[in-house]
């Protein structure tokens, strides 16, 4: 190759052809619109290095341990705030005039918007409250993990981690609220579940 081009391009051709894409890159701006593109990549890099962060974390928790106990506790949360809203929805009925033995699920489920309208569901139970409430969770993980990072490092072994203990007491009070909401939607028996949960899971997380 190296040959060939000796052959067919000596030095004088060779700098014609360099200088000739240099003209033709100029005519078309290509310069012009590298640099463009190169300030764009240096516009708001905080916030591109912190999403880049944030991604890398993404990507190398994801499928892991922790990335499937951080979906469980985020669909608890979110079983959590529906049955809060069936709670709610189930109130206000009652409110309205409504006997508890005619409020069946579907209206309460029909009660979600009366309920929201007459202020009784608000920002605390949707969006802020469910972010609120994530973040909180989150810091609490951490704390846990934290802790078994200094007591690791300070050869302390416990009889369980503290990251188990507070994923357990998390999920733990998770489905308690689950559990008290629906006794406040009208479910039967959940006063006793709740009896179980307690004697049992509870005790557990305590042993």
């Amino acid at each position: 190759m190296r040959k060939w081009l000796q052959e067919h391009f000596p030095p004088p051709y060779r700098f014609l052809s360099v200088l000739g894409f240099i003209v033709l890159a100029d005519a078309l701006d290509v310069y012009e619109r590298f640099v463009t593109h190169l300030s764009k990549l240096l516009d708001y890099w905080e916030i591109k290095v912190v999403a880049g962060s944030f991604l890398s974390l993404i990507m190398s928790i994801h499928k892991t341990d922790v990335a499937y106990i951080a979906q469980a506790i985020f669909w608890l949360i979110v079983i959590d705030i529906i049955t809060k809203w069936f709670a709610i929805s189930y109130e206000y009925l009652q409110e309205e005039g409504i006997p508890k033995e005619r409020i069946t699920v579907i209206s309460a489920f029909y009660g979600w918007i009366p309920a929201f309208r007459a202020g009784k569901i608000n920002s605390s139970h949707l969006g802020f409250g469910f972010v609120s409430k994530v973040i909180q969770i989150a810091l609490l993980l951490v704390a846990g993990d934290m802790i078994d990072s200094a007591l690791a490092n300070s050869h302390i072994e416990l009889g369980i981690r503290a990251i188990t203990f507070t994923i357990g007491y998390v999920c733990y009070s998770e489905s308690l609220s689950i559990i008290e909401n629906m006794r406040d939607s009208g479910v039967p028996h959940m006063d006793k579940l709740m009896d179980l949960m307690s004697t049992n899971v509870l005790g557990r997380l305590r042993k």
